[in-house]
């Protein structure tokens, strides 16, 4: 009897794991769309990147790093702060002061979680 426990556990601990790997997937490719659709620069090692030359960096950096990227926030912390080669910080600017792509990224993330939620208006 403990095994058919432990094997419907395991069984139902797989099927989370797969949901959870796609929800950080479907975040991760969102964001990765929001760098490459937007409007702000992308400042990287004091060299300044439109969106879509941003988000490609990014992708390249992603699948270089995905097996210790299980999250949004593994994303945006392991991918999409800083300069793996120098440490230097990212930025963007957005038209007015820069910040920094952590706080720009983080920012986007709880909005589109927000948005995705289907009991955020009950």
């Amino acid at each position: 009897m403990n095994i058919i426990v432990f094997a419907v556990l395991l069984g139902l601990s797989g099927a989370l794991s797969a949901a959870q790997d796609d929800v950080a997937q479907a975040e991760i490719e969102h964001l990765l769309i929001f760098v490459s659709d937007s409007p702000c620069t992308f400042i990287r090692n004091k060299v300044r990147h439109e969106g879509p030359a941003a988000s490609e960096h990014l992708r390249l950096k992603y699948e270089g790093d995905q097996r210790h990227v299980q999250s949004a926030e593994l994303f945006i912390e392991r991918v999409g702060t800083k300069s793996s080669l120098t440490g230097n910080p990212y930025t963007v600017n957005c038209g007015g002061e820069a910040e920094t792509s952590r706080e720009w990224l983080h920012r986007e993330l709880a909005t589109y979680r927000n948005l995705s939620d289907p009991y955020r208006n009950r």
